[in-house]
């Protein structure tokens, strides 16, 4: 079962790579023909201003989330410490 696992990790693994690689060089090669490389910029002119607004919301809600864990790790880490000394 260990190695069932295993092997579906790194088959899920390679797909969501190639997944990344294909659409970040699409992305790339529409915001080179259309001139624009902001990828708020590009979004709104491609879907329009509504979907770029939520694009936006939507990144501003990831990136909290991933500072709110690194706070959570940091405040964790120096109570364990504390509980130390």
């Amino acid at each position: 079962m260990a190695r069932v696992g295993i092997i579906r990790f790194v088959l899920l693994w390679i797909l969501f790579g190639v997944a990344t690689f294909i659409t970040s060089s699409m992305n790339l090669e529409v915001g080179l023909h259309k001139g624009i490389l902001n990828y708020s910029l590009l979004t709104k002119e491609i879907f329009g201003p509504v979907t770029a607004q939520l694009l936006n919301i939507c990144l501003v809600l990831s990136f909290s989330g991933g500072i709110m864990s690194y706070l959570n790790v940091i405040g964790n880490f120096l109570f364990i410490l504390q509980v130390c000394m």
